[in-house]
């Protein structure tokens, strides 16, 4: 590994009360939410003969959009989720089971890769597709992020991030450069920029340096970026809540005619898989937790209506078994949990082909989120379907918000 070693360094929403085994408000719903309140892009990427990558959007509701995306290794449909393998491996899955459930782009980390096994193996041993047995898409991060979940190890200046190794416990320097270096090195579809990352939580000066720097470092990104006919360099949008710092670090994005940015049609989550080593499941109406008693004697599959491979052939309570005392049980919900948001990926891209995407948020939205938030319901339809709360569409929602408070809860 190539990092930079140095001598010395320091830091930086009832019904009826549900039963205990399932929660409405949780994080899955968040992840879908959000999911649904980042398909607003103003602009389709256009194909350019020198970037590696072409967009075709499919189809629009408002600011939610369907599209293709072309790239070396293969073709997406899009919105799409992408598991983390944050080291070349989603835990307790192989390449076949991704494939089978329908994994289109697995995300790795930069950091980490190059920690171990070494981006120099990787690149030694044909590129991380390889390496992996992947055949379909790749996008690494680019180690920001680590500025965030690793900041007690980090120290970030004008010339880059300055960790302390989770590993030996010895600072390494990471540089725009040596970032695109790295990942030109593990040969993944998409290369994301080093940008200084912040937490949404922060306020003040703070935000407004993270971001032209972020700006300045993807100049450093670019200029470094040796693969640019096989690697598609994407860009991060930095600024915090700031609308005036965010369209400006987009619109110094657009000006460098990258062939991407991060967080419009692609989402990445820890979460599905995460979780299911503690036992809970993604299910329409929430999470179900298996290791709860109730699940001892519930001869009933996860969910009814899925049709995965676990699904059709184990019941809660063979899993519930297993979650706290076998490695099995675990994968068994991490397959689940995985071809749960692959599938809400594909109907969220026909929902949209067809015609019917605000049918199918509310209709989500009916069986995940709970009547007290109501009020938070409304506004999340009226950002997410782009309607104002003040016109006549307002009797819109109305009706949809009555529905789900007459709703019977099933379990």
């Amino acid at each position: 590994m190539k990092i930079a070693r140095l001598s010395g360094a320091r830091r930086t929403f009832t019904l009826s009360k549900p039963p205990a085994t399932i929660e409405p408000r949780s994080t899955a719903a968040h992840i879908v939410i959000r999911a649904f309140s980042a398909l607003t892009v103003s602009k389709g990427t256009k194909f350019d003969p020198k970037m590696a990558l072409s967009f075709e959007v499919l189809g629009r509701f408002n600011r939610a959009r369907a599209a293709q995306l072309t790239l070396p290794h293969w073709v997406c449909q899009t919105p799409l989720f992408m598991p983390v393998g944050t080291q070349g491996t989603i835990k307790g899955l192989t390449t076949s089971q991704l494939e089978e459930i329908g994994c289109q782009l697995i995300l790795g980390n930069t950091y980490h890769l190059a920690l171990r096994p070494s981006s120099e193996l990787i690149d030694e041993l044909g590129g991380l597709h390889k390496f992996m047995n992947w055949q379909r898409a790749l996008l690494t991060d680019s180690g920001g992020f680590q500025m965030v979940s690793l900041l007690h190890l980090a120290d970030i200046t004008e010339k880059g991030v300055t960790f302390q190794s989770p590993v030996d416990g010895k600072p390494m320097l990471l540089t725009p450069e040596e970032s695109i270096e790295i990942q030109n090195r593990i040969g993944a579809d998409i290369i994301m920029a080093l940008d200084d990352v912040v937490k949404t939580t922060i306020t003040g000066p703070r935000i407004e340096e993270a971001m032209y720097r972020t700006l300045r470092w993807i100049d450093r990104c670019i200029a470094a970026h040796k693969r640019p006919h096989e690697q598609n360099l994407f860009g991060i949008v930095q600024g915090g809540l700031d609308p005036v710092l965010r369209d400006i670090c987009v619109r110094g994005l657009v000006d460098r005619n990258l062939p991407g940015a991060l967080g419009a049609d692609m989402y990445d989550c820890v979460y599905p898989t995460r979780t299911a080593r503690f036992g809970t499941a993604l299910i329409p109406e929430g999470v179900l937790k298996l290791k709860h008693k109730a699940m001892a004697e519930d001869v009933r599959p996860i969910d009814t209506t899925c049709e995965c491979m676990v699904c059709k052939n184990y019941t809660r309570a063979y899993i519930h078994c297993l979650v706290t005392k076998d490695a099995m049980g675990s994968e068994l919900l991490s397959y689940h949990n995985l071809f749960y948001m692959m599938k809400l990926s594909r109907d969220l891209h026909m929902s949209i082909i067809k015609g019917c995407f605000p049918e199918f948020v509310c209709g989500f939205l009916q069986r995940m989120v709970l009547v007290s938030e109501g009020y938070r319901l409304w506004c999340c339809l009226s950002h997410v379907l782009d309607v104002n709360l003040d016109t006549p569409q307002q009797s819109f929602l109305t009706q949809v918000l009555s529905e789900i408070s007459c709703s019977n809860y099933n379990a």
